[in-house]
């Protein structure tokens, strides 16, 4: 019997890029990447929109050199400042500057708006399973 399930790899590949175009896109009008978008949406997300910088890390699958130039540009941009901790100079906190809370529900409208659209076009069940798929090829290195 052959085989009529797609290369997996490949659709999550290019579904990255597409949805990466789309963000790059709506970042534009305010002079950020994707990758600026998910840092400030993530330290968004976290009580009092601070959070210690190696969580972003963590959180976004970046290493810490990567993640320093990317705090480093945004803290350029007033999006967000640096803080070191008192306890432990090696580290940072960061948090989101008033500029960048301001943009939060313009962010989160954007992404409600392409949850709706899958919501609009796929039952709960088939988007619960591409969820469980999706975790399952991060979860374990597929």
């Amino acid at each position: 019997m052959k085989n009529t399930v797609p290369d997996l790899g490949l659709l999550v590949r290019k579904t990255t890029i597409q949805m990466n175009r789309l963000v790059d896109q709506f970042c534009a009008p305010y002079n950020l990447s994707t990758a600026q978008f998910n840092v400030i949406n993530y330290v968004g997300s976290q009580p009092n929109a601070i959070c210690p910088q190696s969580n972003l890390e963590t959180a976004l699958g970046i290493k810490r050199s990567a993640t320093a130039i990317m705090v480093q540009r945004l803290e350029k941009k007033g999006m967000l400042r640096r803080i070191i901790v008192p306890s432990d100079r090696r580290k940072r906190m960061i948090k989101l500057s008033q500029k960048a809370i301001e943009l939060l529900p313009i962010f989160h409208d954007f992404i409600q708006e392409r949850q709706q659209n899958l919501l609009d076009n796929f039952s709960e069940e088939e988007l619960q399973t591409v969820v469980k798929v999706l975790k399952f090829m991060g979860d374990n290195g597929q």
